[in-house]
């Protein structure tokens, strides 16, 4: 993962332990296209199910590098974890996200794999 800025809460972190991670959750309003779109590109759905009435789609990891998640939920003012009692951190391990580096074989396919998923296009950057 990479900090968006050098006092992102997850910048010390990402210096002292590394940027790895297993999963990305990402939210969505509905499902439907993004099933499809998988596919067609043929990535394997690990888990469909429902969880506190909002549906939610694990996407094979071995076909996109990491595990994705999809979580349905149509109001975008209501996270998946909203009415759930827990402790607040007053300092976030994870914010300000920049991007994230998943490995690959093939980098280019990869990249334009996600961009199908998601339905938008690849952007090249030079990272030094």
């Amino acid at each position: 993962m990479g900090a968006l800025t050098l006092d992102a809460s997850i910048a010390k972190r990402v210096d002292k332990v590394g940027g790895g991670g297993y999963g990305l959750s990402i939210w969505v309003d509905g499902l439907g296209r993004f099933l499809e779109r998988a596919s067609a590109l043929r990535i394997r759905t690990i888990a469909d199910q429902v969880v506190s009435d909002h549906r939610i789609v694990q996407l094979k990891p071995g076909e996109l590098g990491l595990l994705v998640e999809l979580d349905e939920i149509p109001d975008a003012t209501q996270w998946f974890w909203d009415d759930i009692e827990a402790e607040i951190s007053v300092d976030p391990v994870i914010d300000d996200i920049l991007a994230g580096e998943i490995s690959s074989r093939d980098p280019e396919a990869q990249a334009e794999q996600w961009a199908t998923l998601f339905d938008v296009s690849v952007q090249r950057i030079d990272v030094p």
